[in-house]
């Protein structure tokens, strides 16, 4: 199938903003499947040159199955060769990814391809000029209950201004991104996916060109593939049924100095983005430290909207909170 062709859903975000969620419920669609993260575009597509001389191809699909992240998917040799669709004996970053998501498809007999890696976000630009027919959804979640989260993930940092400022910045992103390429990129919010599930579910159907169906909204015997066996741990709510007090837990959280904090630092963002700001009193000490650390992070991701990467970088390494 040719690359222009194809129609591809990426699921993107922050993390913690409910990717994993949306992605479980649109696996349960009659013709989805959504396999685990593949940071494709995000990791392994760097390490690799483009594109790749046909008498490599062995040698490059097998890095490809064994990475990292794309070894959950547990797929052979021989089923990605099959889906390749090579152009004058070279393989492009496309067709290989194209023939990833083809092979696991034909594995569970489904032909819709969605992809959930919440940091390709950040190669939104790429992946449009790469798929044509591209839809991009894009979770939006109250940056506080993202981080708390955050926060609790083995594999992340607890820096809550860095995740503060990141989050801040990924929200201008989506925002530009929605303004740019309307027919291909929708944010959808977390909040809504929880309280109005079936209406927000019909429209992200209706947006990437799928037929909703009831049973994306009950419990399925459909086996998930999104999240592997390594991750249940802190991914295992999403095979539970929809759970409406997910909403804005921050509000219930002790450590309001904290929250202040956060919400100093994406006070623009949150409030562009519908979501309120905290009103209780914190001691005044701590308030004028918020204060200066929150002008600092959103000054440095001021110097990283601007691509100087390198000194954003210094600054965010030099603080630890």
């Amino acid at each position: 199938m040719n690359k222009r062709d194809e129609n591809i859903i990426f699921i993107v975000g922050f993390p913690r903003s409910g990717t994993t969620l949306l992605a479980s419920i649109l696996n349960k669609h009659s013709n989805i499947t959504v396999p685990p993260e593949t940071h494709f575009f995000s990791r392994f597509s760097r390490s690799i040159s483009f594109p790749v001389e046909m008498k490599k191809c062995s040698e490059v699909v097998t890095s490809l199955i064994s990475y990292n992240r794309i070894k959950d998917l547990e797929l052979t040799e021989k089923e990605v060769i099959e889906n390749l669709n090579l152009v004058n004996d070279k393989i492009e970053k496309s067709d290989l990814f194209i023939a990833l998501i083809q092979a696991y498809g034909k594995r569970y007999n489904t032909s819709c391809f969605v992809e959930k890696t919440p940091v390709h976000m950040l190669e939104t630009e790429k992946l449009i000029q790469m798929f044509p027919n591209i839809k991009i959804i894009s979770l939006v979640r109250d940056g506080r209950d993202s981080i708390l989260s955050l926060l609790n993930a083995p594999w992340h940092h607890n820096n809550v201004s860095r995740h503060a400022a990141e989050w801040s910045y990924r929200m201008e992103l989506i925002e530009g991104y929605v303004k740019r390429y309307p027919d291909k990129f929708i944010a959808v919010s977390f909040e809504d996916i929880l309280s109005t599930t079936e209406r927000t579910m019909k429209k992200i159907c209706s947006f990437a060109g799928i037929k909703f169906e009831n049973s994306m909204l009950e419990n399925s015997n459909k086996i998930s593939s999104v999240v592997p066996n390594w991750e249940k741990e802190w991914k295992g709510k999403v095979d539970k049924k929809i759970d409406k007090t997910r909403i804005f837990p921050w509000k219930k959280y002790k450590d309001k100095n904290t929250i202040d904090l956060m919400s100093r630092i994406m006070k623009l963002q949150l409030l562009n983005w519908g979501y309120s700001l905290p009103e209780h009193n914190i001691d005044k000490v701590i308030k004028f430290k918020n204060i200066i650390i929150s002008l600092f992070f959103i000054n440095i991701y001021k110097i990283r909207k601007l691509k100087n990467y390198i000194l954003a970088l210094f600054f965010l390494n030099i603080y630890k909170r």
